[in-house]
């Protein structure tokens, strides 16, 4: 067909079709890459950014941290395209394994962080409660008037406390209420470790083992007379507002050294017979507090304990002054196959505010207190199993060594029946008398310095 064409015809149109195949190869076939520009001095390469505009072959080419760029840029969908700008698998940081609470981005940007996680600690709530029926028969003094026999029904105690240990072990904290009577009991924080301990708040001064006790740990219903006139008339020990430091032991012997100051009571209203009602100091002087001092140590399954308190006693309305009492008590709490022992023993003496009428001898008076309580239980060498615990306590109180004729005297005996260390049922009898120069006025008025009492208790701890 292009043999029939004249010549000159005939080559432009072979010209024209080779023109028209080759600019269609050229649409169809990717140019060589160029090679990337070069600083002419240096001969270094252009920057990575650079690069990646620079490239027109096709390929993707590294333009940053976990990031591709596709050179051409064109035929790709916007899906397809979301795609490649997700980070490669494995690039970027990772999220902490122990969920520090922050997570990275492909990026290492953007870290979103969580608020931190806080271990509470760990509370434990216990309850006590204790109800009584109490027969006593108080003699009357010639020529009063009233009923020498009484019955009563009563919820003595009925005591709430919440304990907090903190995450680091070492670190305590009790709130103990006492429902019955609407105060607080013990409120303080106490630091403690191996050997050192140091304890704020409100709680026990340390003397007089059988007041140290807690009275749910003590086989009696109720401590007695000699108790009420250590606390309530001379001012010995109780539960005060105070700081205690101590340092201890840990093998052998453990002894246990303790020192604290406890801020002082004075008195507040007038004495009347049978009653004295005491506050703490507010307010009034740079010497309100208590100082206390106590030793301990373990020897053959015995735990013995020396105390002095240098306290604060009110002589009259309105009227403190330091006392110096020292005290002794040894405790023991064997448990064996088929039952256990336990025994309190407490000494006290030390200066009184207390004198008999017509006393000449100069000086403040010297008191001195001794009590011993044993108690041996048939059963019960596991908490809530079955057991009976037969028990007996005596004590003497000498109010004044110079004065004759004034001593007095208690003694107590009972049985528990009930699940060691749970509920009981108690029944305890006891008597107690003074001798008619008795200085202080704890009997009340038309009474006879004596009673007789039974008491019958069911208490239960949860």
């Amino acid at each position: 067909m292009l043999a029939s064409l004249p010549y000159g015809v005939s080559r432009f149109a072979f010209v024209c079709g080779a023109l028209l195949l080759a600019t269609h190869a050229g649409a169809q076939t990717p140019e060589p890459p160029e090679s990337p520009p070069s600083d002419p001095a240096s001969g270094a390469l252009a920057p990575e950014g650079e690069r990646a505009e620079q490239g027109g072959s096709g390929e993707k080419i590294d333009a940053g941290e976990g990031m591709k760029v596709d050179a051409e840029g064109e035929g790709k969908t916007e899906d397809e395209k979301a795609e490649d700008e997700k980070p490669a698998k494995g690039d970027g940081k990772k999220t902490d394994a122990e969920g520090d609470g922050e997570k990275a981005d492909a990026e290492g940007e953007g870290k979103k962080k969580k608020k931190p996680v806080r271990v509470p600690g760990t509370f434990e709530l216990r309850g006590r409660i204790h109800v009584t029926g109490e027969l006593l028969h108080r003699p009357l003094v010639a020529g009063a008037e009233g009923d020498a026999t009484s019955l009563d029904l009563a919820v003595p105690t009925a005591r709430v406390s919440a304990r907090y240990t903190a995450p680091f072990e070492w670190l305590t904290a009790e709130l103990e209420f006492d429902i019955a009577d609407r105060r607080m009991k013990d409120g303080y924080i106490r630091a403690r470790n191996r050997h050192l301990s140091a304890q704020a708040g409100q709680f026990k001064v340390p003397i007089s083992g059988i007041a140290m006790e807690s009275g749910w740990d003590l086989p009696l219903v109720r401590r007695g007379m000699i108790h009420d006139l250590l606390l309530d008339w001379l001012d010995v020990a109780g539960r005060l507002p105070g700081v205690l430091f101590g340092v201890r032991g840990r093998g052998g012997i453990k002894p246990q050294l303790q020192v604290g100051a406890f801020q002082g009571q004075v008195q507040v209203d007038p004495i009347v017979p049978g009653d004295r009602d005491t506050d703490l100091i507010e307010a009034m002087n740079l010497e309100a507090q208590s100082y206390v001092a106590r030793f301990e140590v373990e020897l053959a399954d015995i735990d013995f304990g020396l105390s002095y308190q240098h306290r604060v006693g009110s002589p009259g309305l309105g009227q403190t002054e330091h006392y110096p009492t020292a005290g002794f008590d040894a405790m023991v709490n064997e448990t064996f196959d088929t039952g256990g022992l336990r025994l309190w023993l407490d000494v006290l003496a030390g200066e009184s505010f207390y004198e008999v009428a017509g006393k000449t001898s100069p000086g403040d008076p010297l008191f001195a207190t001794a009590r011993l309580l044993v108690a041996y239980r048939f059963g019960g060498v596991v908490p809530d199993a079955f057991y009976v615990e037969p028990y007996a306590m005596g004590g003497v109180f000498e109010p004044d060594f110079d004065v004759s004729n004034d001593f007095a005297w208690e003694v107590a005996v009972g049985v528990n029946v009930g699940a060691w260390d749970r509920a009981r049922v108690s029944l305890q009898g006891e008597a107690l008398r003074a001798s008619r120069n008795f200085p202080i006025p704890y009997f009340a008025s038309g009474r006879k310095q004596q009673q007789l009492g039974a008491i019958l208790q069911a208490a239960l701890a949860f």
